[in-house]
């Protein structure tokens, strides 16, 4: 018995060896930090190896750690990885490390040995710790023979405590094996806090909220004798009094320290967002994304099917209307997941598959759903857009107008399933009205909005302001390359995070651009005054667009200095003063006269602004 017990042991110890030790194979890339090593390699004298497709001469040994992860990596041209396998066994049973678990990566050219430390990490609740025995690693690699030139590199973080040889580690610290000595260590202590749980628990209600979100859009059968209830303004007085409301009810009064949080929440986001990481081991965060994904892909070609087969009509909103075609982009990224999930799992069903045509698979896959976007915007456009002709009283009006101004334009055009009244002008000389302003406006108050477009296309504002935001976007990334680039003092690393931030760009975008649409809506008018030569048509015209979209007449100071459109009072009371200049008698109270007289009749009924490729009214 005794002996049958310890048959069975040396088989379990043996068994539970060749398990900790085995060899898992993956399809991901290998570890790219190519780039950070030639910025660091500045001050490092040598041509010290930084290994990629295109420089794959010499051979890295890199120590990394995380909260959850604890990690020696061996990077070297990847003919090289199957006879290091049993060095690398050989090395860790010297270590007594025999629990480790080693995943080897092929790319194209580089290979890469990722032994994983992980089981002998210390962790107890929101700390963890871990001791990697570099220089005994390094003393026994060197032997190997490896290419040369052999480089040791230590991962720093500005968000976890790494210290080698009593000094602490914030960024990439390169070393020659010889200034390794046999008995050095790196340690990793790492800490997770409140904010990155707090912040984890964002992200992961903001992927709960966008599955179910596609659930509810996906199945929800929509109801049109459904209405919300609420009632809309028909006066400019009652948008106003609904504005006021909200803007009290939003604390609009602190509004100038929106800009001081959101630029703070740039800065300490990204020490949060890392700090979220700690919070979720990588297996798991990886293995559930492509579950997410399914989760909101899936259901909304699922529900496509289901409304199809029901006949069900698409929901009355011009937004759903204009988007039918966004479940048929699901499909490529569909076939992407699969493909992936397959590398992941099966790796070897796809050796027989060179590695460049693998890749140029899932690029073509992968970037599928871009051009299939492209066309069905295109049709969409098409489909939803009618070309006036002559003898119709919107174009020969715009035409007539255009000619006595000596503007060229190229087609007048209709936008027949928005129900919002509205007017734009667009790149090339082409200006277009909503099928609810051809609805809701009489003919001579179309005369005034069009002549207002045709402002925009003597001004060329469109193209001004296009060539506008594409400076401001070269700007921020000048400077985003500035700011990663340039060596700053410690005190001044918070500008790397705010230069070329997405989160920052867009509303420094709709900022900067804001003063210069305003004064492009302002020279709008003026034409459609001198075109027009009725101060009361045009600025009747303007109102009735107002309330149309249930707009207020008067803005707060803050939202007065950053909107695209002037407010109401200001238009009108500009368009006075040019009337004034003109010659035009206008009494001083038409402005009010018109603002407090204005009111919509029961069958028309505020929608809510919508403007497409172009310049709104």
């Amino acid at each position: 018995m005794l002996k049958a017990m310890g048959l069975v042991g040396l088989v379990l110890t043996i068994a539970s060896s060749a398990f900790g030790q085995q060899f898992v194979e993956e399809d991901d890339p290998p570890t790219t930090i190519a780039a950070s090593i030639r910025t660091a390699a500045e001050d490092k004298p040598g041509p010290f190896p930084a290994l990629s497709a295109a420089t794959p001469e010499g051979s890295l040994l890199v120590a990394s750690g995380s909260f959850h992860d604890s990690d020696v990596v061996i990077l070297v041209e990847k003919s090289h990885i199957e006879s290091l396998k049993p060095k690398v066994l050989d090395l860790l049973a010297s270590l007594n490390l025999r629990n480790t678990i080693i995943r080897i990566r092929r790319g194209r050219v580089i290979g890469e040995l990722d032994m994983e430390f992980n089981s002998y990490m210390d962790i107890h609740g929101n700390n963890s710790h871990a001791t990697l025995p570099l220089g005994q690693i390094v003393d026994r690699v060197r032997r190997w023979g490896l290419p040369e030139p052999f480089g040791v590199v230590i991962e720093g973080s500005k968000y976890a405590e790494v210290r080698y040889k009593r000094e602490s580690i914030q960024t990439l610290k390169l070393l020659w094996p010889n200034e390794v000595g046999a008995n050095d260590k790196v340690d990793y202590t790492i800490e997770r806090h409140w904010y990155g749980l707090l912040a984890a628990c964002l992200m992961g209600g903001f992927l709960l909220g966008a599955v179910g979100l596609v659930w509810v859009l996906a199945f929800k059968i929509p109801n049109p004798a459904i209405q919300s209830g609420k009632s809309k303004p028909k006066t400019l007085g009652e948008a106003q009094a609904l504005y006021d409301q909200k803007s009290k009810k939003r604390g609009a009064q602190y509004a100038p320290f929106v800009p001081i949080v959101f630029v703070s929440l740039i800065i300490f986001g990204r020490p949060w967002m890392h700090d979220a990481e700690n919070w979720i081991p990588t297996t798991a965060f990886n293995h559930s994304m492509p579950l997410i994904f399914i989760g909101i892909f899936l259901p909304t070609i699922v529900g496509l099917v289901v409304r199809k087969i029901r006949k069900v009509p698409s929901p009355p909103t011009e937004t759903a209307g204009a988007l039918r075609f966004l479940p048929y982009m699901m499909i490529p990224l569909l076939i992407l997941i699969a493909i992936m999930q397959i590398r992941l799992f099966a790796p070897k069903w796809l050796y027989g598959i060179p590695t460049p045509i693998l890749q140029w698979i899932i690029r073509i896959v992968g970037f599928a759903p871009i051009p299939v976007m492209v066309v069905a915007l295109i049709l969409s456009a098409r489909k939803s857009t009618q070309n006036l002709a002559p003898g119709d009283e919107d174009y020969d009006a715009a035409h007539e107008m255009a000619s006595r101004a000596g503007i060229r334009i190229r087609k007048v055009v209709v936008l027949k399933g928005v129900k919002s009244a509205n007017a734009f002008a667009r790149l090339f000389g082409s200006i277009g009205l909503t099928q609810g302003a051809r609805d809701r406006l009489t003919a001579q108050e179309r005369r005034c909005v069009i002549a207002h477009e045709l402002g925009h296309i003597k001004g060329q504002h469109v193209g001004q302001l296009v060539l506008f935001s594409l400076a401001v976007w070269v700007a921020v990334i000048g400077m985003d390359y500035w700011a990663t680039h340039a060596k700053l003092p410690p005190a001044f690393s918070w500008i790397v995070p705010l230069a070329g931030s997405p989160m920052l760009l867009l509303p420094l975008l709709i900022v900067a651009r804001s003063p210069l649409q305003r004064k492009a809506e302002f020279a709008a008018d003026r034409f459609a005054l001198e075109s027009i030569g009725s101060f009361t048509q045009v600025a009747t015209a303007l109102a009735k667009i107002h309330l149309l979209n249930a707009s207020p007449h008067t803005f707060t100071k803050l939202h007065e200095s950053i909107a695209s459109h002037p407010s109401l009072v200001n238009r009108l009371n500009s368009l006075r003063a040019t009337a004034v200049e003109m010659g035009m008698t206008v009494s001083p109270y038409e402005v009010d006269r018109i603002i407090s007289s204005l009111e919509l009749d029961d069958e028309e009924t505020p929608s809510q602004p919508r403007t497409k490729w172009g310049r709104g009214c």
